[in-house]
């Protein structure tokens, strides 16, 4: 990234500024991608936690002596 940005710089003026605030605006614009994504998986996270929680009971309850069941 830093030698994309040296080599636009090097040519120089007013058109290396336009490159610059226009790849600028692309990576933040990716990072917000990203951004959105770790949430989906954060959210996706969650759901499985909690399933996986309700999985442990189950099969805890199923796994007691039939008195501890009833």
């Amino acid at each position: 990234m830093l030698a994309r940005l040296r080599a636009i710089r090097a040519e120089g003026g007013y058109e290396w500024w336009v490159r610059r605030t226009r790849w600028l605006k692309e990576a933040e614009a990716s990072m917000q991608d990203v951004l959105d994504q770790l949430e989906v998986l954060r959210r996706q996270n969650e759901q499985l936690r909690a399933e996986v929680a309700g999985l442990r009971e189950y099969v805890t309850a199923e796994a007691a002596p039939p008195t501890q069941r009833d």
